[in-house]
C-alpha cells in the first residue's frame, strides 16, 4: 500500500494532483465525490491528508505563472486543473515549495508523513516548457523559453532534495554503451558455464573461446580473474561512440565456479536470486541433478546491456 511505503519512510511525488488536510478520514461516497486517489495520517497533528484529482470532470490545459520560495517568478508552467490545496491554512509541519503568482495560493507543498514524506504539485512541472505545452504571453521566444524551463528544473529539484533524493554527480552519470556480461550459474554447478563455451566454441574445446563473431555481433571472453580490469577500461572508455551498429566487440567474463563480487555488480543480488530460484523448484518439485540444469540456472547479466534476442546467434 502506498501509505505504508510512505510512513515507513517512503517518499512519493504526484503532479498535476491537488490535495486536502481533514481532522477526519474521508472514505467511501464521499471519497468518489470528492475525487480522492490516496490518504495519509499524520500522527503528530491527527490530521488526514488526501490527495485528489487536480482536473475535476474536465480536462483544462492552460499555463501557470508560479513563484518560487526565494520570490523569483517561473512563467508558462503547464497545468492540467490544476489541483487545490484546502484546509491547510492552520496546518502545521509542512513546507510550501511554489505559489501561484496571482492568486498566492499553494501550488506545490512538502509534507512530512510518519518516516517519509510526499511533495504534491498543483500543476504539472514535471513537463518540459516548450511552445506547445505554454499559453503564456511572457513565454514566446526562445530564449524566453529557455530562461524558463531553467527555472522549472531548478523547481523540479529542489521538490526532489525536499524528499531527500540525491542526485548523481558527473562522475556518476549514467552509462550510455554496453558495459561487460558475466556469464553465470547457479552455486554447486560448476559444469555449467564450461558446458555452455564447449557448446559455442564447438568443434574447438570451451577453454579455447576467446573470440566469437555471431549474425549479429562480436564477443571477446574472458576469465572472471580479469573481470576487474575488464570492467573499469569498460567504464572509462568515454571515447565510444553512441551508434549501437559501432558497440563492437561485446565483453563477456566467465565465472564458472563462482559469482562475481558485489562491487562489480552493485544495482543486482546474484546470491539472493539464486537462493529465491533454489527455493522456488524445490517448491514445485523440479528435478536436481548435478549433470543438468533448469530455467534461470545459466545467466548472463549484465549492468547496461542491448538487446537479448541476437545474444550468441550461432
Amino acid at each position: 500500500m502506498s501509505w505504508e511505503f510512505v510512513e515507513t519512510g517512503g517518499s512519493l511525488l504526484s503532479f498535476g494532483t491537488g490535495a486536502m488536510s481533514s481532522p477526519r478520514e474521508i472514505s467511501g461516497a464521499a471519497s468518489i465525490s470528492k475525487q480522492i486517489m490516496l490518504g495519509f495520517y499524520d500522527k503528530p497533528t491527527g490530521m488526514y491528508i488526501h490527495l485528489t484529482h487536480g482536473q475535476g470532470d474536465k480536462i483544462v490545459e492552460q499555463s501557470h505563472d508560479l513563484q518560487a520560495p526565494d520570490g523569483s517568478l517561473v512563467e508558462g508552467i503547464y497545468g492540467r486543473g490544476p489541483g487545490e490545496f484546502t484546509g491547510f491554512d492552520d496546518e502545521k509541519g509542512y513546507n510550501i515549495l511554489a505559489r501561484f503568482s496571482k492568486s498566492g495560493s499553494i501550488a506545490a507543498l512538502k509534507k512530512g508523513i510518519g518516516k517519509g514524506r510526499i511533495a504534491v504539485w498543483a500543476s504539472n512541472i514535471e513537463v518540459p516548457l516548450t511552445k506547445a505545452t505554454t499559453t503564456s504571453p511572457n513565454v514566446s521566444t526562445a530564449q524566453a523559453i529557455a530562461e524558463g524551463e531553467k527555472c522549472r528544473l531548478d523547481l523540479l529539484k529542489t521538490t526532489l532534495l525536499a524528499l531527500s533524493l540525491r542526485f548523481p554527480s558527473i562522475d556518476e552519470l549514467p552509462v550510455l554503451r554496453p558495459l561487460p556480461q558475466f556469464l553465470v550459474s547457479t552455486p554447486g554447478k560448476p559444469t555449467i558455464v564450461p558446458t555452455i563455451t564447449d557448446l559455442v566454441a564447438a568443434p574447438s574445446p570451451g577453454s579455447q573461446l576467446s573470440v566469437f563473431r555471431d549474425e549479429n555481433d562480436t564477443f571477446h571472453f574472458h576469465h572472471s580473474i580479469e573481470s576487474a580490469t575488464v570492467l573499469q577500461n569498460a567504464r572509462e572508455n568515454t571515447s565510444a561512440v553512441e551508434d549501437p551498429s559501432q558497440w563492437q566487440p561485446k565483453h563477456i567474463i566467465l565465472c564458472p565456479t563462482s559469482l562475481p563480487d558485489r562491487d562489480q555488480i552493485p544495482l543486482f543480488d546474484l546470491d539472493s536470486y539464486f537462493e529465491s530460484l533454489s527455493s522456488a523448484r524445490k517448491v514445485v518439485g523440479c528435478r536436481d541433478t548435478s549433470d543438468t540444469w533448469g530455467m534461470g540456472e545459466a545467466l548472463f547479466y549484465g549492468e547496461v546491456i542491448t538487446s537479448t534476442q541476437t545474444m550468441l546467434d550461432k
